[in-house]
Order: C-alpha cells, then sequence, then structure tokens
C-alpha cells in the first residue's frame, strides 16, 4: 500500500506536468484552479455557504483565482463571435490516441451573460457544453467529454483563442 501511493502521486505529477506544457495555458493560473478543485473537494462536506461562511481553504483558493486574474471577465472573451466566424468548418474534432473520457473545464464567467456567451460559443463550435456554478466566482464552463488526445488539444486551443487563460482536463 505504501508503494501505491507514491506511484499514483508520480503519475498524477506526470499528468498534471504533460498538460501544464500546452502553449498558452496560464501556469500560475492553472495551479489556481487546481488548488480551488481541491478546497471545494476537501470540504464539499462543510457548511459550504451557510450563514456566509466556508472552509478557509477555499475561501483563499477563490481570493488567489480573483487576485490573479483567473476570472474570465467581458474583455477577455469579447472577440468570441470574430473566433467563431474564424474556426466554423476547420475544427478537425475527434482525432490522435485514444484517452480516458476527459472534459475540459474552460474558466469561470463572472455571470449569467457571460454564461449564456460561452455556451454559445462552445455549442457553434460542435462541442457538448454544460456549466455550474462557482459561489462566489460565477459560473464554470465544462465542454467535452473528449475521448482523444487531438480532440483535447484542440478544444483548448479552441478555448484559449476565445479568450480563456486556463482551461484544464477535468475528471468526473
Amino acid at each position: 500500500m505504501r508503494k501505491a501511493i507514491p506511484i499514483a502521486v508520480a503519475a498524477l505529477a506526470m499528468a498534471g506536468a504533460a498538460f501544464a506544457a500546452s502553449p498558452g495555458v496560464d501556469q500560475t493560473c492553472l495551479n489556481r484552479f487546481r488548488a480551488y478543485d481541491r478546497a471545494t473537494t476537501t470540504f464539499s462536506n462543510s457548511d459550504w455557504g451557510r450563514d456566509g461562511v466556508i472552509a478557509p481553504a477555499t475561501s483563499n483558493a477563490i481570493q488567489r483565482l480573483r487576485a490573479g486574474g483567473c476570472i474570465t471577465d467581458w474583455d477577455d472573451i469579447a472577440l468570441m463571435p470574430t473566433v467563431a466566424g474564424e474556426l466554423h468548418g476547420k475544427l478537425k474534432g475527434e482525432h490522435g490516441p485514444a484517452i480516458r473520457p476527459t472534459s475540459l473545464m474552460v474558466g469561470i464567467v463572472t455571470g449569467y451573460s457571460g454564461e449564456l456567451q460561452a455556451r454559445q460559443f462552445f455549442s457553434a463550435m460542435g462541442y457538448r457544453v454544460r456549466s455550474q456554478g462557482a459561489p462566489y466566482l460565477g459560473r464554470r464552463i465544462f465542454i467535452g467529454p473528449f475521448a482523444t488526445e487531438g480532440g483535447l488539444a484542440e478544444a483548448t486551443g479552441v478555448a484559449l483563442r476565445a479568450g480563456f487563460v486556463a482551461p484544464y482536463p477535468k475528471f468526473f
């Protein structure tokens, strides 16, 4: 059992390092999103949001995301309609080696209008889109799942081009 833990940690680190090498992804924001995911997962059974109280680790992760400029605002995604026109009909879709079905968390937008704009954009690109509330942050946008390395990499490139700073793979 003790040997299995370091092996699993090493495998996760290698997978994270491989994705972190994606050009254009803001590594600082990527690390902050991962910290946010860890905090919300770890403290999901706590008194999240009850009487405005959240776990300190979650609160710290939220503050770091905001302070780091990792939340997508209107200025970041203002060119989505132009990008949609440029990419229409040019995407390959799923291609390359098969991978475990993986969704892509493209980012957090600050409100319902940003969510609607992002959902329309990614739907027009042919991606399955869903969103989830992120208390005190906005709405998380997910696309996929993807079954190939090429499909996931292409979707990451589309998200970056659309104005999202740190899209990353998310397993559900």
